[in-house]
């Protein structure tokens, strides 16, 4: 009897145990496998838009935090000891059985919130009360490993609301259009009784019950002084909830671009400001609407902070524009000029120019690379802060030969643009859109330097531009911020061209320093922008690549970009970063560190890891007679006699034009006669044709060659010049030096000589079209 009895205490020991075990590892490791929408927040965790789960659901991803108005009221509606219970209440329980005795029929459940959350978990299973035990039994494991805000937050986002809405938040935007922290108490008890019976009601669906059931949990709420009577009597005045409201959708293509990610994460908390965001896509739906008329379809916008790096507002492309779903800002594009004031900053960085420096603006060809300025002149010389501010391209080009491709292509992947080929592949033509850029590398180079400034002198500051709340990657940038200060006041320069006449209409008090771009054939049209706390960038054009006549940087992004400036904050400007800084003599006339001909040494500011600057090398010592009107040398005068003067004198071609637009330039004097001249007095240049150039024999439209018109200049305005191919005399001019031919095709030399027999000579190839 005693061996019996132990075999049966065992029994029962071991059955207890083994139910211990099965109801300890009864609970999935994963309470629920359902696909989640895809969703994109703001920097403040506002949503920006959504993607429907792989089920068609609106499900929301685990809500971080349930507010506590929807914690009052769900616990109040559907379980009111939950905060006391573990997992089950058996005082409900009995109060249900009793009630639905008195019945006879089921009127009352005893779920709680807890076995509620197990069913929904338990899809398709039977209403049976062995499914009610093992619901009650997983539920009271559920509370051992789970705490009640945790066992809420899933609650909340799993339960459903009426059609194919689940979870709290996801019914707080698609019914109220906001977060379920701003919903009111009314609100939250509206959503608070839709899980009980969502096919029964629900918003748009049987609203008389709807509203007899929010008002009923008002009024417990009131009664259980959670809400005070002045609460209670607004409360039951807010309506109802009318149909599902679309969810918002701003920022799409970022949307698009991180859903097509392979992401884990559902819930993406991005650095967008959601008002600025909304505001910028309002600016480009109306400058689209106006842009669209001309044949001009995309647009893309991108703002980002200058200190954090992080990105406030983009817009990959206007709403309604043909090929809308292109994502403009990852594209690149042709970069026009938005270059130059880069290749500007590391001149000055690296001593090679000034801001006030003379660049050359002549006609140029470098060998096949022919640019040409905007309005088609030449102006001989040009400061070089002026030439910036005037985006003229042949100053830009003589500047990138003088810094050397190589360096500048360099320079560029330094500061984060991608070219994927050889700065020989591009050659000059880098600095006047021969490479491409994406608007998300512009706007990142130009906010690294613009913080590089605003964060001196401290050496750690972003670099580079972020969606996330990741730290950008930290400063390492080598232009100085001297260098970059100049940069930013020759864009502030407000002395536009005259293909920039309108820009006064985007005058304000704001201080902007910007730059256009256009790309060959007018297919790119770019504008980038900076103040103390933004850089914004605009590009327009069609995505197609197909050109229009006004789709330039001025008349198509200008506009956008400065209707963006005139609606962010206004602040101060940056800061001179004097610590950086030295001052360096620079000579007045050429802008370049002075020889001992200048006759006016003025200063400037340059960053103090700046060794050097270039030295002038067009002020130089003449030898005059003692009228002062002749230059003379020892083969034909005394010169104990003569005077010794400083003079600034450019080179013959530079000369030609820079006179026409300084009139207070003065040419070297004239030789005396009888003075015998040397190769390094030589004022003479031939303008047309270029060096190694090939000549093309234009036919008329009866099948003629006609002639072509070499051309030269003089310094000497009454010299005569001589012209020979391959030795043969052909001609000679004077005053204007411009000889007719219509030469034999073939490899030639064109030398012209002048009255004193200085010569200069070309290697050139004619070549006659068919006839």
């Amino acid at each position: 009897m005693l061996i019996k009895k132990k075999l049966i205490r065992l029994a029962t020991a071991g059955l207890l145990i083994a139910f211990c075990g099965l109801w300890y590892f009864s609970l999935p490791q994963e309470l629920f496998n359902d696909p989640y929408s895809f969703i994109i927040e703001d920097r403040e965790g506002s949503l920006l838009g959504a993607r429907i789960s792989s089920d068609e659901q609106w499900r929301f991803p685990i809500i971080q935090k349930v507010p506590q108005r929807f914690k009052e009221c769900i616990i109040t509606y559907e379980d009111k000891r939950f905060d006391g219970h573990i997992g089950i209440d058996f005082l409900a329980i009995a109060r249900a059985v009793w009630q639905n005795i008195r019945a006879g029929e089921i009127v009352s459940g005893g779920s709680t919130i807890t076995t509620q959350l197990i069913r929904l978990s338990r899809k398709g299973k039977p209403r049976k009360w062995s499914e009610k035990i093992i619901e009650a039994s997983l539920a009271t494991r559920f509370e051992l490993s789970y705490t009640k805000d945790e066992i809420l937050r899933l609650y909340s986002t799993h339960a459903p609301f009426g059609g194919n809405v689940v979870g709290l938040e996801t019914a707080a935007w698609r019914y109220y259009g906001k977060s379920p922290n701003q919903l009111s108490w009314a609100e939250s008890a509206a959503l608070a009784v839709l899980p009980n019976a969502p096919s029964l009601i629900r918003p748009g669906k049987n609203a008389t019950e709807f509203l007899r059931k929010r008002d009923f949990l008002l009024h417990r709420l009131y009664t259980n002084n959670v809400i005070d009577s002045l609460t209670y009597a607004l409360a039951i005045l807010e309506p109802l909830p009318g149909t599902p409201r679309p969810l918002p959708n701003k920022a799409e293509h970022l949307i698009a671009s991180e859903t097509n990610k392979d992401r884990i994460r559902h819930r993406i908390q991005t650095t967008i400001d959601a008002d600025l965001q909304e505001m910028v896509e309002m600016i480009a739906e109306r400058q689209h609407a106006a842009l669209s008329i001309r044949g001009i379809e995309n647009m893309a916008v991108l703002v980002a902070e200058n200190e954090s790096g992080k990105v406030r507002a983009y817009l990959a492309n206007a709403q309604g524009s043909q090929e809308y779903y292109n994502d403009m800002i990852l594209t690149p594009r042709s970069t026009g000029s938005i270059l130059k004031p880069l290749l500007y900053t590391m001149l000055i960085d690296d001593g090679l120019i000034t801001p006030r420096a003379l660049v050359p603006d002549v006609p140029s060809y470098f060998s096949g690379f022919v640019p040409e300025n905007y309005d088609r002149t030449f102006r001989g010389a040009v400061r070089a802060n002026r030439a910036l501010s005037y985006s003229l391209n042949i100053p830009a080009v003589w500047m990138l030969k003088s810094f050397g491709i190589n360096r500048f292509h360099y320079r560029l992947k330094e500061l984060g643009m991608t070219l994927p080929y050889s700065a020989q592949h591009y050659g000059l033509s880098l600095i006047l859109g021969g490479a491409e850029i994406s608007l998300w590398e512009l706007v990142g180079i130009y906010q690294t330097l613009a913080a590089s400034v605003l964060k001196y002198p401290d050496s750690e500051f972003a670099q580079g531009i972020s969606l996330n709340n990741e730290k950008p990657g930290k400063g390492g940038v080598k232009e100085s911020p001297t260098a970059v200060m100049h940069m930013l006041e020759a864009m502030l320069d407000v002395n536009r061209p005259d293909e920039e006449r309108n820009w006064e209409r985007f005058f304000s008090n704001r201080k902007v320093a910007w730059k256009t771009g256009t790309s060959q054939g007018f297919r790119d049209a770019w504008a980038v922008g900076l103040n103390y706390d933004y850089t914004v960038g605009v590009w327009v054009g069609n995505a197609d690549g197909e050109g229009k006549p006004d789709l330039t940087g001025l008349k198509c992004a200008a506009p956008v970009l400065f209707e963006v400036f005139n609606r962010l904050p206004a602040r101060e400007w940056f800061e001179f970063p004097y610590d950086d800084a030295t001052y360096k003599s620079i000579c007045q006339k050429s802008g370049f560190a002075p020889s001992e001909a200048c006759e006016t040494i003025d200063s400037v500011q340059v960053s103090m890891s700046t060794s050097t600057v270039k030295s002038c090398k067009y002020c130089k010592f003449v030898q005059l007679d003692q009228s002062k009107q002749f230059r003379v040398n020892s083969s034909c005068y005394d010169l104990a006699s003569s005077y010794t003067s400083p003079w600034f004198s450019l080179p013959p071609l530079m000369e030609n034009y820079y006179k026409n637009n300084n009139p207070g330039y003065k040419p070297l004097p004239p030789y005396l006669q009888g003075c015998n001249t040397t190769y390094s007095d030589v004022s003479f240049s031939i303008i047309y044709p270029n060096r190694n150039s090939t000549i093309f024999l234009p036919v008329d439209m009866n099948g003629n060659l006609q002639h072509i018109v070499f051309r030269a200049v003089h310094s000497n305005p009454e010299a005569i010049m001589f012209w020979s191919l391959d030795d043969q005399f052909i001609g000679r001019t004077e005053g204007q030096h411009e000889i007719s031919v219509q030469p034999e095709s073939g490899k030639q030399v064109l030398r012209v000589t002048d009255m004193d027999g200085n010569s200069v000579s070309r290697p050139i190839r004619i070549e006659k079209a068919e006839r």
